[in-house]
């Protein structure tokens, strides 16, 4: 059977009683501008603050940038900079890697060697592919030989409000069920999965 997928956005470290002491990872935490509408947390200091308020202590960031930018290796590099200068170590990058670019080798090795990522975050239904197309399959293995976490995030905003010149479509990860028989040692997060995960067709990814 396929390796169990993370099923949920944030991860309980601690299960202290005291909501003092709770420590918790948030494991889908984006930087900088959401290209749609401006957010009241889009400034990653006052992110931070926000976090900690709530008891978060490392969170993991991709950025909204590589949602639509053609340069991802200045995407990238940005996001580490920023995590290095901002939160106190609280924030954990993970880049974007763009499957369908020619160059999208070079973006993986730089996340990995140059900025030290433990992990890259895809964004399929921005960036026009799904998750049978070779491609995927290439980056899946290439990240796993380097010891990567994949998360791949199914959808970020409800379609219906979503921007009428920009329709990115939410991903069926269904065809991980054979891929990761085929790379058994592949970590993958999904993202955004609430409704995919109550759906029968999510079990045999999920156990």
């Amino acid at each position: 059977a396929p390796k169990a997928l993370a099923q949920t956005d944030s991860a309980r470290v601690s299960t202290a009683k005291s909501s003092a002491a709770i420590s918790l990872v948030d494991t889908n935490v984006h930087l900088f501008e959401w290209p749609f509408r401006r957010l009241k947390y889009a400034r990653t200091a006052a992110l931070a603050e926000k976090l900690r308020h709530h008891g978060v202590q490392q969170a993991w960031a991709g950025t909204f940038e590589g949602l639509l930018s053609k340069d991802l290796g200045e995407v990238n590099r940005r996001l580490a900079e920023e995590c290095l200068r901002e939160g106190k170590g609280m924030f954990i990058p993970f880049g974007s890697v763009n499957p369908m670019w020619p160059d999208w080798t070079e973006d993986l090795v730089r996340c990995h060697t140059v900025h030290r990522m433990p992990g890259i975050r895809l964004h399929p239904g921005y960036h026009g592919y799904t998750l049978d197309h070779p491609e995927f399959a290439k980056l899946l293995r290439g990240a796993t030989s380097r010891g990567l976490l994949v998360q791949i995030a199914l959808g970020l905003e409800d379609p219906r409000v979503q921007h009428p010149k920009l329709k990115a479509p939410v991903i069926d990860p269904q065809p991980l069920v054979a891929l990761l028989k085929e790379v058994p040692d592949a970590r993958v997060q999904l993202l955004n999965s609430w409704q995919w995960t109550r759906q029968a067709a999510a079990r045999p990814l999920l156990t």
